[in-house]
C-alpha cells in the first residue's frame, strides 16, 4: 500500500504497478507488467518509481533503477533524479558535515552521468548549483562548470546565465560577460521581473567590497557611469545619481560597490572619497 498522501505523486498508471508488485516492487522487466505498458512510456514509469524508492528511502534501489534507465533508454535522467534528491536532501540537514557528504554524493551521481552524457544540459547545469554549495568551493573551479554549462546551454536558463555573468565578472573576464548580460537583458530576461533589480553584490570577508573610481559622465538623475580606477577594466560602471550618498558630480572621485542586475554589473552606495 502507498503511504498516505501520496496518491497526488503517482499517476495510475503507476499505482497500478504498486499494487501488482506487492512487496515486490521492483519489477520492470518482461511479464505481465510489460504486456500492459507501451514502450514509450516505460522509462517514464522507472523514473516515477525511482522517485518513489527516493521518498521511501531505499538508496540501492534508487541506483539500481539510475542503471537501468541509462542501459535501456540511453539516458541521464536516472542519475540526475538520484543526484537531484542528495542536492535537496543537503538542506534538511542541519549538522554541516552531513550536508556535505549528501552534496558530494549528488556531484558524485552527476559527474557519473556526465561522464557518459557529457553534454546533458540538465545535469551540467545541476552540477554548478550543487557545488556553489561546497565548503571548498573555489571561484575558478565554479567557473570551469559554469563554462560547460554555458556552451551546451540549448534551453537557456535565466538565473544560470545571470550566475555565469557575474562569475565572469569577478574574474576579470569583462568581454564575455558583457556578451552574456546583453544576451540575458535582450533574450530570455526581458519581462523577468527582477531584470533591473541589482542583488548579490561582490563580497569580501563576508562584506560588500569596496571599489574606487571617478564619475565620468551625470546624464541625468537616474544615469551616470563611473570608470573604475580598482578594476583592470575599460568599461565604465552604470550607477544613479540620485540614489549615490552625496551631491553627485562628474570627476568626483568615489568609492562603491557593484551588485548586479540582468545589464550587468551596477554601482551602489556610491560616496565621494
Amino acid at each position: 500500500m502507498l503511504r498516505p498522501g501520496w496518491g497526488h505523486f503517482v499517476s495510475a498508471r503507476t499505482r497500478f504497478f504498486v499494487l501488482l508488485g506487492g512487496a515486490n516492487l521492483h519489477r520492470p522487466h518482461g511479464g505481465q507488467f510489460d504486456r500492459l505498458v507501451h514502450p514509450d512510456e516505460l522509462q517514464i514509469i522507472l523514473e516515477l518509481e525511482q522517485e518513489l524508492w527516493l521518498r521511501i528511502g531505499i538508496k540501492d534501489k534508487m541506483d539500481s533503477i539510475a542503471e537501468m534507465i541509462k542501459a535501456q533508454f540511453n539516458s541521464p535522467k536516472g542519475y540526475y533524479i538520484s543526484a537531484l534528491y542528495y542536492y535537496n536532501e543537503s538542506f534538511k540537514s542541519a549538522d554541516s558535515s552531513e550536508k556535505e557528504k549528501l552534496l558530494k554524493t549528488g556531484y558524485r551521481k552527476c559527474e557519473k552521468a556526465l561522464n557518459i552524457f557529457p553534454h546533458d544540459e540538465n545535469c551540467l547545469q545541476l552540477r554548478c548549483k550543487i557545488y556553489s554549495n561546497f565548503s571548498d568551493f573555489t571561484i575558478s573551479k565554479y567557473y570551469d562548470l559554469l563554462y560547460s554549462w554555458y556552451l551546451n546551454d540549448e534551453i537557456e536558463n535565466v538565473s544560470m546565465l545571470f550566475e555565469f555573468g557575474r562569475v565572469t565578472f569577478m574574474l576579470e573576464y569583462y568581454d564575455l560577460s558583457k556578451a552574456v548580460f546583453e544576451k540575458l537583458q535582450s533574450g530570455i530576461g526581458m519581462g523577468n521581473n527582477l531584470r533591473a533589480r541589482p542583488r548579490n553584490p561582490i563580497m569580501f570577508d563576508g562584506v560588500n567590497k569596496k571599489f574606487f573610481g571617478e564619475i565620468t559622465d551625470i546624464y541625468n538623475r537616474l544615469e551616470g557611469f563611473i570608470k573604475p580606477s580598482s578594476l583592470t577594466t575599460k568599461y565604465k560602471i552604470p550607477f544613479r545619481p540620485v540614489a549615490a550618498k552625496y551631491s553627485a558630480n562628474r570627476g568626483d572621485f568615489v568609492s562603491f560597490e557593484i551588485a548586479f542586475s540582468f545589464r550587468g554589473p551596477v554601482a551602489l552606495n556610491v560616496m565621494k572619497k
